[in-house]
This record gives structure tokens, C-alpha cells and sequence, in this order.
């Protein structure tokens, strides 16, 4: 069985049209509480479905970087931004990633998308982020004491610290480069 991978994402500096169309996208089919690849797929991909013969799991590698996963916790309450998470098999999603935001930037040029992620096991766990012309994603680079991990909370918060700095960091870093550019 895989190992589930959770994706923390935030998408800044949309425009008022460019969030309404990604809140159309993601938001789950009624009754549901998550969308699906499937549901996106059909969504994303309108008029350009793989074909029956397509072997789904690989479409699924190459076109979102998991064989499975489901977005959830859709939050739209800030002015130009977006949050959500995703749950995925084995590693973040980057190719999905990458095609919210190249699909964004046609809308929204000044748009960032990033994020922490934390496999079950704590390994790996990083950050990541996605603008026009830039991307970057890295793991923390921390051993992890599994047996204190689940027995002291504090050990616990400062892994979820260590996480978020990291992301922190590399928002410092585009911003850094986004200047000399």
C-alpha cells in the first residue's frame, strides 16, 4: 500500500476571475467532501480525455506526479488567495502543481503557489513554490526520531517548525531573486 503524502497549499495573487475559475476547479462534486484526480481530470482535461487504451496510472505519473490523490479543505476567505490541501500517494503532486500554475499565470502573472508537505512517515517532509519562471522544492533537512515523534508533542511542533521555516525561507529566496530580475 502507499504511503500517503499531505500537501499544505497556498495560492497568492490571484485575480477576482482567476480564483473564481480555480474555486470551480477544485471544489468537490455535491455530496462529496474531496475532488478526485478523476473528477479533476474530466474538468481540466475537457474535449482532451486520455483515451480508453491510456493506462490511467501512468496519465496520472506524468500528468500530476501521483497515481492517486484528492484535494480538500478548500478555503477562499482572503481577498486574492486560495488554500488548500491534497492528499496523495507516494510524493507531492508537483506536476499538478505545476500545471495550476501555468494555467494561472495566463490570468495571473504575479501568482505563487507554495506550500509545506509531510509523507505519514515523516519522510520526507519539506516545502515548495511555483511562480512565473520559478520553481523550487526541498526536503528538510532533519534526522527524525520516530519514537519521540508520537510520545512529545514539543519535539513534534518543532518538525512542523522546522517545515514552515523551510517554506518561509524559500519564499525569502524568490523574493530575493524575483527583485534582481
Amino acid at each position: 500500500m502507499a504511503n500517503s503524502m499531505y500537501t499544505w497549499v497556498s495560492v497568492d495573487n490571484l485575480t477576482n476571475k482567476s480564483k473564481k475559475e480555480l474555486i470551480e476547479l477544485l471544489s468537490p462534486e455535491s455530496g462529496s467532501s474531496s475532488l478526485d484526480a478523476t473528477t479533476f481530470s474530466n474538468r481540466y482535461f475537457v474535449g482532451k480525455e486520455p483515451t480508453e487504451n491510456y493506462d490511467l496510472y501512468s496519465f496520472r505519473i506524468d500528468e500530476y506526479g501521483a497515481k492517486w490523490w484528492y484535494v480538500n479543505d478548500v478555503d477562499n476567505f482572503i481577498d486574492n488567495d486560495i488554500s488548500f490541501t491534497i492528499e496523495s500517494a507516494w510524493s507531492v503532486p508537483q506536476e499538478l502543481l505545476k500545471k495550476l500554475r501555468n494555467w494561472l499565470i495566463e490570468e495571473s502573472p504575479d501568482v505563487v503557489i507554495r506550500g509545506t508537505y509531510e509523507d505519514e512517515s515523516y519522510e520526507p517532509i519539506g516545502a515548495f513554490i511555483y511562480a512565473k519562471d520559478y520553481d523550487d522544492i526541498e526536503d528538510c533537512d532533519i534526522d527524525i526520531n520516530h519514537d519521540k515523534l508520537f510520545e512529545d508533542d514539543e519535539y513534534r511542533e518543532s518538525i512542523d517548525e522546522e517545515r514552515i521555516n523551510l517554506s518561509d525561507t524559500l519564499f525569502e529566496s524568490y523574493n530575493t531573486t524575483k527583485k534582481e530580475d
